[in-house]
């Protein structure tokens, strides 16, 4: 080896490294110090225990990448090009979605909001990664699923291993139209079953939001209010488990867990492409059948306006619950 040419580190010297002093006024003077660095500005800023695991993963990714390499992790590493070469080698040792292109664009995302975050607090003089463009991801458009498909999959879910808890899960996410990731974090005390409401609080553009899905001519509140009280009566969850829905060893579900119910339930109903976010696709297209250009009621469901717009319109139209819930509500009108 050149005497020019830096050692690799090692996972012992990485963490010695953390330890270390930084630099001047603070300010890191590598990459590891960097990373911890802003491990503890997204502590101070009360970021969620998900976050700092995200942030953590891409970082030491892109360190272990520099360490195979035999480079020096010093902050001018940050730069586009070590950038594209570590997205190939993320990209092939991915095991994720769409041949790890996913993980790749999340990786890139995760980088460039660091190489920000350094440049605000004085550790680059300018953004390295500010020109650095995300890898692009195909979107899927997912086919909404018709009746029939959806009565095959209900008679699946009646034959399956955990009948009463997908039941309601399924019925739960065609009536209300929520993300498969609204409905994991969901937790019991998110439900009134009186009112036949749920709120979402982890949503995708942060808003709470409080969804009905009570059918108000229905003794019951339909079948999908009817469906989770069943369940609800024989949940079992571990000490400090609050999740609406959970596993049989008694764990939060999980939306990769999810997704690999509706696989299952597509395979045994024959219903190709079965994937959950097509109970949203589903809700959307029926509610517009059954209220044509009532799009701002349909996105204030779903969770696709912004607070200042949905202010708005509730102003002006103050649709009730009860009614946009019976329209809503494909598990009744599908008699499922």
């Amino acid at each position: 080896m050149s005497p020019n040419k830096p050692l690799p580190l090692s996972a012992q010297n990485m963490r010695s490294r953390v330890r270390g002093h930084t630099g001047l006024g603070g300010l890191p003077v590598d990459l590891v110090q960097a990373a911890e660095f802003h491990r503890r500005g997204l502590e101070r800023l009360g970021r969620s225990r998900a976050t700092l695991q995200l942030y953590a993963c891409y970082q030491n990714s892109f360190l272990r990448f520099l360490i195979e390499h035999d480079v020096e992790p010093s902050l001018d590493t940050l730069n586009p090009q070590f950038v594209r070469e570590w997205q190939s080698w993320l990209r092939n040792r991915s095991q994720g979605r769409r041949g790890g292109v996913v993980s790749e664009r999340q990786g890139v995302m995760t980088l460039k909001t660091w190489a920000r975050y350094l440049l605000d607090n004085d550790v680059f003089p300018y953004d390295p990664l500010g020109r650095l463009r995300l890898p692009r991801v195909q979107k899927i458009h997912r086919k909404p699923f018709s009746r029939e498909e959806v009565q095959r999959l209900v008679a699946a879910v009646s034959a399956g291993a955990n009948p009463i808890r997908d039941r309601a899960l399924v019925l739960l996410m065609l009536d209300t139209g929520c993300r498969v990731g609204e409905l994991c974090a969901a937790e019991v005390a998110d439900v009134d079953l009186g009112e036949g409401k749920i709120v979402f609080r982890r949503t995708k553009n942060g808003q709470p939001r409080v969804v009905t899905f009570r059918v108000a001519n229905r003794r019951d509140g339909g079948p999908s209010l009817a469906a989770l009280r069943n369940w609800l009566r024989l949940r079992d969850a571990r000490e400090g488990v609050n999740a609406l829905f959970t596993t049989r060893e008694r764990w939060p579900l999980s939306t990769r867990r999810v997704r690999e119910i509706f696989s299952e339930l597509g395979e045994q109903a024959r219903v190709p492409n079965c994937h959950p976010h097509r109970t949203r696709h589903s809700a959307a297209t029926e509610f517009l059948a059954q209220r044509p250009g009532a799009e701002l009621q349909l996105r204030s469901r779903l969770g696709h306006l912004s607070r200042e717009v949905l202010s708005d319109y509730i102003t002006i139209s103050d649709p009730t619950a009860s009614e946009i819930a019976e329209v809503a509500s494909l598990s009744a009108r599908w008699n499922l």
